[in-house]
């Protein structure tokens, strides 16, 4: 809005004499009476929302919990550096491909092979969470140390599941979209295994199957750094959140922005 300025001729400012302590009095009070006029003229800014280059949108799978769990810690970082984040989240593939396309300016995390298959994507280089892959069962009791022991058995992963699929390249394995539909494949006895993070595991297993003999068997599969993924167009933001994210893992904030997003996860379906 243009300012808004108030014009007074100077005869109807000014007295015409200015003589004794009664004048000297008056003309204080018509300095003052001035005064605040000039200020009423001087524009106001009004403190609006965050301008379209201080939002950024960042895509998130809508199948996979970890993302959940890291919705709350990216937009602490992003509030660390003056910004405001808009989440999208699409199917587990989908939200990769959004952000490759520069639909969104970030993608929550991945492992670090994303960027070689989806190459617009760049690492923030701090891991800020390690993915930690088990094979869940419910009877199976064959020793579980590494992938090549997943070859006989029925075995299920998540599609989008990048290490997973690395994991298991050469084998004959079923993909299901989410976490709850390999759990209920593995509780209804359809299947030997069931491949997944350990968060998301915990969460599904504690909300969805309480009670259940869905358990991890053996030694972790997989434990990779996981990292926050840039568009290239928006690769300024990358020193200032490799910072941001190196202050609040010191610090311990991420840590226990994590553990509180977990546990409302599981407290509140």
């Amino acid at each position: 809005m243009p300012a808004v300025i108030h014009r007074c001729a100077e005869t109807a400012i000014f007295p015409a004499t200015v003589q004794g302590p009664s004048a000297r009095r008056t003309l204080a009070a018509w300095l003052l009476l001035l005064v605040g006029l000039l200020l009423l003229a001087v524009p106001v800014r009004a403190q609006s929302a965050p301008t379209p280059d201080k939002i950024v949108r960042i895509c998130g799978s809508e199948e996979a919990f970890i993302h959940e769990v890291f919705v709350d810690i990216l937009k602490h970082a992003y509030e660390h550096i003056g910004y405001r984040v808009e989440i999208i989240m699409a199917p587990n593939v989908r939200s990769l491909r959004l952000a490759n396309e520069g639909m969104c300016q970030g993608e929550i995390m991945r492992v670090a092979q994303a960027e070689q298959k989806y190459p617009n994507l760049k690492l923030v280089p701090v891991s800020i969470n390690k993915l930690e892959a088990f094979a869940y069962t419910v009877n199976t009791t064959k020793p579980i140390k590494g992938w090549g022991d997943l070859k006989d058995l029925h075995t299920y992963i998540r599609l989008g599941s990048i290490y997973a699929e690395e994991g298991t390249r050469g084998m004959d394995v079923g993909k299901v979209k989410t976490t709850s539909q390999m759990f209920q494949m593995l509780h209804d006895g359809k299947i030997d295994v069931a491949v997944e993070i350990y968060e998301p595991a915990t969460v599904v297993a504690a909300r969805e199957f309480p009670g259940s003999a869905i358990h991890p068997i053996g030694a972790p599969l997989a434990s990779v750094p996981m990292y926050h993924l840039i568009h290239r167009d928006s690769a300024h933001l990358i020193p200032l959140l490799e910072q941001t994210f190196t202050q609040m893992i010191a610090s311990g904030e991420l840590k226990m922005l994590k553990a509180r997003a977990l546990q409302q996860l599981i407290d509140h379906p």
